[in-house]
C-alpha cells in the first residue's frame, strides 16, 4: 500500500510541475478507457470527472478475447489569453468521442493484457484550433486483479490532426502531432456491481520530423480523473473457464 501511495504522490507532483509550464494547449486528453473485462457478455459503464472535463465510458466483451469500448468527453478550459485568440470572450470548449476494438487475455486468472485500436472525432474551439479534429489511437494495458482491487498500467499513442485557424493573422492550415499518454489506473469494488475508478498519468507530444507543425503544439499534460463505474453483468471475480467434457459410464461403448 505504501508503494502505491508513493507512486501517486510522485505522479501528482510531476503533473503539477508540468501543468505550470503549459499555457495554450491545443489538445486536452480524455480519460483512458481501461475496461478490464473478464468474459464474453461483460458490460461496464462509467462516469468520470477529470482534468479534461467530464467523461462517459462504456465497454462490452464480444467474446472471451474480443471486446469493444467507447467514450465521450465534454471539456471547458480556462486561460487568460482566451479572449484574444477566439474573439468570443468565452472559455475554450470541445466535445470528443472515441471508439475502439481490441483483444484481451487473462493469464493465471489474475493478470491481464489487452490491445486496442480506435478512432476518435472532436469538435474544438481552443487556442489554435477552431473546428473538427480526428484521432487514430493505439492502446495497450497490463493489469492485475486481487479480490476487490484491480490495478492497470496503460500506454496510448494518438495521431491527432485538426483544422487550424489562427484568427489574429487569418492564416489557416492543418495541425497534427503524435501524442504519448502513459497512465496508471485503480479500480476498487464498493459493493455488488459498483466500483470506484481513479486514473493518473501524463500526456505530451512526440516530436516527429515531417509532421509540419508551424506553431507550437502543446497538450494539457495531466491525465487525472476519478469516478464511479457500474458493472452491467453479474460479478464473477474470475475469468470464465471452459467446462471439460465428462464421459459417463453409461455412454461408453463396450469393448469388442
Amino acid at each position: 500500500m505504501m508503494r502505491v501511495i508513493r507512486l501517486w504522490i510522485g505522479l501528482i507532483t510531476l503533473m503539477l510541475f508540468s501543468a505550470c509550464s503549459t499555457t495554450n494547449p491545443s489538445y486536452i486528453p480524455q480519460t483512458i478507457n481501461t475496461p478490464g473485462l473478464k468474459k464474453e457478455g461483460d458490460k461496464r459503464i462509467g462516469v468520470i470527472s477529470s482534468t479534461g472535463g467530464y467523461n462517459v465510458n462504456g465497454s462490452y466483451a464480444l467474446s472471451d478475447e474480443i471486446a469493444v469500448m467507447g467514450g465521450a468527453q465534454v471539456f471547458v478550459y480556462k486561460d487568460q489569453d482566451t479572449t484574444a485568440l477566439n474573439k468570443t470572450g468565452q472559455r475554450p470548449i470541445g466535445v470528443q468521442i472515441e471508439a475502439a476494438i481490441g483483444y484481451y487475455k487473462w493469464f493465471d486468472e489474475d493478470k491481464l493484457f489487452d490491445f486496442y485500436v480506435g478512432y476518435g472525432h472532436s469538435q474544438l474551439s481552443t487556442f489554435l484550433i477552431n473546428g473538427p479534429a480526428q484521432r487514430f489511437t493505439v492502446q495497450s494495458t497490463i493489469g492485475y486483479q486481487k479480490e476487490r482491487f484491480e490495478s492497470f498500467f496503460s500506454m496510448k499513442i494518438t495521431h491527432f490532426r485538426a483544422y487550424q485557424s489562427v484568427l489574429e493573422i487569418e492564416e489557416k492550415g492543418d495541425i497534427q502531432s503524435l501524442i504519448f499518454e502513459p497512465t496508471v489506473s485503480y479500480r476498487f469494488n464498493l459493493m455488488n456491481r459498483w466500483d470506484i475508478f481513479a486514473q493518473a498519468g501524463l500526456s505530451f507530444p512526440l516530436e516527429m520530423e515531417g509532421f509540419g507543425n508551424r506553431y507550437p503544439f502543446q497538450t494539457f499534460p495531466i491525465v487525472f480523473g476519478i469516478g464511479l463505474e457500474y458493472n452491467l453483468t453479474e460479478r464473477s471475480g474470475k475469468r470464465r473457464k471452459k467446462k471439460p467434457h465428462v464421459f459417463h459410464e453409461g455412454n461408453m461403448r463396450p469393448g469388442i
